[in-house]
Parts: C-alpha cells; sequence; structure tokens
C-alpha cells in the first residue's frame, strides 16, 4: 500500500452529524487532516489574522477575534463570503500539501465540502448523517447551542438530499460509541481490501 499513489477520501456532513468522532476513529488506520483544524492554525498566524481583521473590520490588530466573527458570520453573509475567499485558498494549498506528503489512502475532513466546491480535492466522498433529533441533542449537550441557532445552522447549508446525490458513501450515525467503532472498522477493511 505504500507505494500507491494517494487516494483521497473526502468526509464531509451537516453539523453535528459526528464527522469528527469518525475521523478520529479513522485516524488510528489512516493519515488524516481537518478543514477546520487548519483555519484555526491559520487564524494563529499573525499576517493572515491582521489581513482578516483588516479586510473585514477595518481593524489593525494580529488577533482574530473569533466570537465577533462567529457572531457577525452569523447573520452575515456578504462578510461570511469575504473571509471564505481569504481562508479557502488557504485551506485547499494545505490539503494539497498534506496530499503530496503521503502514499495510499488519505482521509480528509472537509464540512462544508459541497458549499465550498471542494469535491476535486477527493477522490471518494464519504457523506456522515444522523437523525436531525440525534443531531439537536448532540450539540445542545455538546456545544451548548440553542435548538433555534442549530436549526439556522442546518439551513445555512446544503440540504441532505443533496448531498446524499452527490456523495458515494453514505454513513449514518445515529448509534451508541461502539456501534460506531464496529462500523468504522468495517469500512477500513472495505477501504484496505480494495486499495492494496
Amino acid at each position: 500500500m505504500s507505494n500507491m499513489p494517494v487516494y483521497t477520501i473526502g468526509i464531509t456532513g451537516t453539523i453535528g452529524s459526528g464527522k469528527s468522532s469518525v475521523v478520529e476513529r479513522l485516524s488510528q488506520a489512516f493519515p488524516t487532516i481537518s478543514s477546520d483544524a487548519i483555519v484555526h492554525q491559520l487564524y494563529k498566524d499573525p499576517k493572515i489574522a491582521n489581513h482578516i481583521m483588516t479586510t473585514l473590520f477595518n481593524e489593525d490588530v494580529d488577533v482574530v477575534d473569533l466570537d465577533l466573527l462567529r457572531e457577525r458570520m452569523f447573520n452575515d453573509q456578504t462578510l461570511k463570503t469575504k473571509l471564505e475567499a481569504i481562508i479557502h485558498p488557504l485551506v485547499v494549498l494545505e490539503i494539497e500539501k498534506f496530499k503530496a506528503r503521503h502514499k495510499g489512502i488519505v482521509i480528509v475532513e472537509i464540512p462544508l465540502l459541497f458549499e465550498a466546491k471542494l469535491e476535486y480535492l477527493v477522490d471518494e466522498i464519504v457523506l456522515v448523517i444522523a437523525d436531525e433529533d440525534q443531531i439537536i441533542k448532540r450539540l445542545v449537550k455538546n456545544r451548548n447551542m440553542s435548538e433555534g441557532d442549530i436549526r439556522k445552522r442546518m439551513n445555512q447549508q446544503f440540504s441532505v438530499d443533496y448531498k446524499k446525490a452527490h456523495a458515494h458513501l453514505m454513513f449514518e450515525n445515529n448509534e451508541s460509541p461502539s456501534d460506531l467503532d464496529k462500523k468504522v472498522l468495517q469500512l477500513i477493511s472495505i477501504w484496505k481490501e480494495r486499495h492494496v
């Protein structure tokens, strides 16, 4: 497997579907990278932070005010578009660098893969899905979000039906952590057999 060309599997899904839990388990078998983690690292770069804060808020500072960013972006599509124009090309660059360092299967977690039109970065798309009541329960408990905010965030993303129609594989994540472990192990086994 070490001599085969890189084969990139993109993990995506709606907010609260449990993408990160799936990726965390997949990381035990394959190299993984998360676009969210890349973004957090980019925000820590003083030059990038300054560019963001100057462009978006006309504030000449070297630190991204994440609370301000989340609050304003949540209600301002224009601001969101401006931020994405700065961040997305940098995220793509980091993902391409990651892929260039590896052979065989790699996992890339991109929550907004369809929304950001980043399908071209991956060879296969896995959509992690969960029942809406399960999603709401998780986000209320784990992120302390209100149901209203959760529904607003969900409505800002492409519909699950759209994502289902464009994904290669659906991965349901409604069960217990131990059931999730079993399902991920099955997936790992299938991929390893297919890409030896």
